[in-house]
């Protein structure tokens, strides 16, 4: 009950117009970086109306997806705490209809934690490779489960929908407000491992740290 008092609590407090003000900066930036370069045509109304007009509605995506990831991530440790004992499926539903009504993206819940079903076992590997100091039944019930959500995503989802950087920092972001005070340098740090093996030739370029307006 703390845990979903804290997803409720966090999705209320997301700077949605913060988000939307800093949206707005880089764009007016990179107008104006375009009139001094003379590389771009657009004028300042028609810059304008293009940052307004999707601006609420990229926040309100992004905002609705942390919340559906929140109730996920409270859905798996509901079952990883209680041993099991409940379908997973009928804790995701139970808590959907109890914490997401109204959520505009129901699809894109089931397909998440579908995905997390389906790759448990590849996923649990994973974590057992990048962090061998810790037997996986001794991760922290948050950890573990955060790991389950941002292996899947940045291992198996579409990246065209859920970049790869942004897997981490949504995950990362997760651990930071749910976990405890070092869960977010270990679920970076495990990320991060996955990410640079994946990616060698990128191994001297630092692992992305939590972007402010990440999904």
């Amino acid at each position: 009950m703390l845990l979903l008092s804290a997803i409720l609590f966090y999705t209320k407090e997301i700077d949605i117009s913060g988000m939307c003000r800093r949206m707005k900066c880089k764009a007016r930036r990179r107008y104006k970086k375009g009139v001094l370069t003379g590389t771009t045509t657009a004028v300042p109304k028609l810059l304008n109306a293009a940052v307004r007009r999707p601006r609420m509605a990229i926040a309100h995506f992004m905002a609705t997806r942390h919340l559906i990831r929140s109730i996920i991530l409270q859905s798996l440790y509901e079952w990883d705490f209680y041993k099991q004992k409940e379908e997973l499926t009928t804790v995701i539903e139970r808590n959907l209809t109890e914490f997401g009504a109204g959520i505009d993206e129901p699809e894109f819940a089931w397909k998440l934690i579908n995905g997390i079903i389906s790759h448990m076992t590849e996923i649990d590997d994973i974590i057992r490779r990048a962090a061998p100091q810790w037997p996986i039944d001794q991760i922290p019930v948050i950890d573990r489960n955060v790991l389950r959500i941002g292996l899947y995503e940045l291992l198996f989802a579409d990246h065209d929908e859920i970049p790869e950087k942004v897997a981490i920092n949504e995950a990362i972001e997760l651990a930071k407000n749910f976990g405890g005070p070092n869960s977010g340098k270990f679920i970076n740090g495990v990320l991060g491992t996955v990410f640079k093996e994946m990616h060698p030739v990128q191994e001297s370029a630092s692992t992305p740290e939590q972007d402010p307006a990440a999904e």
